[in-house]
């Protein structure tokens, strides 16, 4: 496979790619078929030397006069994406995958392309808007999919795209939160994140709390024990896993068939009202869903940038209340609230080069 990058090439990549077949041993013997895939790109010498440190230092040392330079161990489909991105000849967005752009990635990162160039940014901004609009299915149900977006809007810095896969994920994933790597690359990850999903229980189980610091008579008893029931009823437990073992998207929806006529309610003289059955359960519940669908904005780039050990000023709750006059958002590419500010806060630090770079 031969790839024209350049009207007036004079330099030839060729890209070989390694399968578990061959695991890197090439024989003149093998049969065509099972030889590792190959692809020649036709590219214009002095656009890597202005775009790569490594192929600027290369060229002009070991592979000085070369007219065709191999690379081994590549992928075909990252480095047709990466050099038509500097060669202003990108594929054709529908052709590119998720695991596409983990790739280019990768080799961006091998052949030391810096990621702060506005080259490939602007490129992963029109593919992720492309993917937006015509993958609108995997975009909005596909977890798998979206997973695999975060390290990519990391790396190429997009905050919006990031703020929008980890809401999501916060939302509607069940259990443990987390990224998905389709390459074999350890070093390719996000930096570790921790996002409690504590608000919902805790939100549900505070009407309780604040009745079991009064006084509890045989009303109030068999309230509390309706109320759990019916909670129970409905899957929704806060004392229980189910919290933790389902989506929060899963949770609201399941709050829509709680049923208040299911709840203990005693009569009273009007006089002498009780406040465990005189309280309005049907407000309580979706004041509830509203809190918790409002409460996270997912996660900000910029925040999540500011590490404590280095940027103590920024993380100060005070001073930065002070500073911005309550926005915790003032400083940052998008608008978001306390909690999106806070959990961005609980990463842990980690040295990691394709953190550095940005």
């Amino acid at each position: 496979m031969e790839i024209s990058l350049a009207s007036l090439s004079d330099l030839t990549i060729k890209a070989v790619e390694e399968t578990k077949a061959h695991k890197g041993k090439i024989s003149s013997y093998q049969k065509p078929e099972s030889r590792p895939r190959s692809a020649l790109f036709h590219v214009k010498e002095s656009v890597l030397t202005q775009g790569s440190n490594h192929f600027r230092t290369s060229l002009k040392g070991c592979w000085r006069r070369t007219e065709v330079i191999t690379l081994e161990d590549e992928s075909i489909n990252g480095m047709e994406v990466l050099l038509g991105i500097f060669h202003d000849k990108p594929p054709d967005p529908g052709s590119i995958s998720a695991t596409d752009v983990w790739y280019t990635i990768q080799a961006s990162h091998k052949y030391g392309f810096d990621p702060k160039d506005t080259k490939p940014t602007l490129w992963f901004d029109k593919w992720l808007s492309w993917a937006t609009q015509n993958r609108g299915k995997e975009w909005k149900k596909d977890l798998k999919f979206i997973s695999q977006l975060l390290f990519p809007c990391f790396y190429f810095d997009h905050a919006e795209g990031f703020q929008t896969i980890t809401q999501r994920l916060v939302y509607n994933s069940p259990g443990r939160i987390g990224e998905n790597n389709p390459v074999p690359s350890v070093a390719m990850h996000l930096p570790p994140i921790l996002i409690r999903k504590s608000t919902l229980p805790a939100g549900l189980y505070k009407e309780i709390s604040a009745t079991l610091h009064g006084t509890i008579d045989d009303c109030t008893a068999n309230g509390v024990c309706s109320y759990l029931k019916e909670l129970q009823r409905i899957d929704v437990e806060p004392l229980g896993n189910t919290l933790f073992r389902n989506s929060v998207a899963d949770i609201l929806t399941r709050l829509d068939d709680f049923d208040r006529k299911n709840l203990i309610r005693n009569k009273h003289d009007p006089l002498m009202p009780c406040s465990w059955c005189s309280r309005s359960w049907t407000y309580l519940i979706e004041s509830i869903q509203r809190r918790i669908r409002a409460y996270f904005d997912g996660l900000c780039l910029d925040c999540l940038r500011n590490h404590p050990d280095e940027n103590s000023t920024y993380w100060d709750r005070e001073l930065h209340r002070e500073a911005y006059d309550g926005e915790w958002d003032s400083t940052c590419h998008i608008s978001h609230g306390e909690p999106t500010w806070y959990f961005s806060f609980n990463r842990r630090r980690e040295r990691n080069p394709y953190y550095e770079s940005r």
